[in-house]
Parts: C-alpha cells; structure tokens; sequence
C-alpha cells in the first residue's frame, strides 16, 4: 500500500490574513495561559502548510479581553524575533459590527458595539498591541463607523467591510472614509438575500475593495 504521508505545500510563501486559531490553540481563548511555546507550535504548523505570516484575529468580546489578548500577543511577539516575524500584525474583527442575525455570524450579540458608543477603541487597541494592528473589520452602518474608518485608516491600518448588513451608499461612504477590504464576503450574512441587489454583490462589483474568502469548502462552496 502506498504511505498515507502528508501532502507537502510547495510554491510561494502564504500569509493568513485571519487566524482565529491553529493546531489546538485558540487566539480568543483566556491570554493568561498563553505561552511563546503555544505560537511556536501554531508557526511550526503553518509552515508545513505554506503559510509564513499570519495576522492573529480577535473576535467580538468584552472590550477589556479584547485588549487583554492584545498585550499578551504583543509581549509575546516583543520578546521573540521569530514570532514577530510570523504574527506581525492583529486583525481586530469586531466588536462594532451588526448586531442583526445572519451578518452577526457566530460573535456574541452582547458584546457587539456601535463605534459611537468606543470612540477611543482604536487608540486603545493600538497602545495594547504596541502599535500592531493592521486589520479592522467593521459594519460601516453603525453610529459612528465612519470616523472610525476614518481614524484607522489614518493609522494605516487596512479597513476592512465585514459582518455587516449596509446599503450600497453607506459601502459608498465607507470606501470614500477608507475602508479597502471585505472581510470573509459572503460569510456572516443572511442566509436568504434579495437575488442582486444586495451587501455581497455590491463589495464582490466594487474595484476600490479587496476581498477575502474563506476558500475551505464549507464556509465558501467550491464551486463558488
């Protein structure tokens, strides 16, 4: 019988762009029991797939564990220059986004937030992460989105359009604030839209955004 050896990824080196979590650790689970050992393990099991950077994504939470995982990530990557290298960045992906069913996704409705109600979130999140943040997913139709949008971007952190349920003109005023992607598009939505006219074709047709997808099968169908 021929051995059941593990496929061996061979081509340019990959970045992930949202890592919830790898190899049995989870990057929104308690930051107290986190060690450089745990981001080794993660690292090491990325590259047998290819992957040589990826952002660690924190998910809707309370703010303050949101920040908490924030600092332990960023003293973890300080104190190590080959986990500086593979975890450069974070992507924040909440906690303002739609609270609705369908675009909310599977983040806790008690934890979302409208941006009016944070103003200040992403000079926190900044100070927390000592400077590492390079993704935001936000709804862009809750209170407040756009001088946030507007606040990230000026920090060249990549906005990015996610778990959200905003008409055409409010995706319009989020890309003309500075929003540049679309996070995970046609994930966190509704499960029945209007056929055309809706959230998803309107960033999938827009030129000014980037789309991401989760390409696994399951999340994104194949053949989509």
């Amino acid at each position: 019988m021929p051995s059941q050896r593990p496929s061996i990824y061979s081509g340019p080196g990959l970045i992930d762009l949202q890592l919830n979590g790898y190899a049995g650790f989870d990057f929104n689970s308690n930051p107290a029991g986190w060690t450089s050992n745990d981001l080794h393990r993660v690292r090491d099991a990325l590259r047998r797939r290819g992957v040589i950077a990826a952002f660690p994504t924190l998910i809707t939470d309370a703010v303050e564990n949101i920040l908490s995982r924030a600092r332990q990530y960023a003293e973890l990557v300080e104190s190590d220059a080959q986990l500086e290298t593979a975890f450069p960045r974070l992507h924040i992906e909440g906690p303002c986004i739609s609270p609705e069913d369908g675009p909310r996704g599977a983040h806790p409705l008690a934890h979302c937030l409208s941006p009016v109600d944070m103003p200040d979130l992403v000079g926190r999140l900044q100070d927390a992460s000592g400077g590492r943040i390079g993704i935001l997913t936000i709804a862009p139709e809750r209170p407040g989105a756009l001088e946030m949008i507007r606040q990230a971007a000026s920090q060249s952190i990549c906005v990015a359009i996610g778990h959200t349920n905003a008409t055409a003109e409010e995706i319009d005023r989020a890309i003309e604030a500075g929003a540049r992607m679309s996070t995970h598009l046609g994930n966190g939505s509704h499960q029945m839209l209007p056929r055309l006219d809706n959230y998803v074709q309107t960033q999938l047709a827009e030129d000014r955004l980037w789309a991401s997808f989760i390409a696994d099968g399951h999340h994104m169908p194949f053949p989509t």
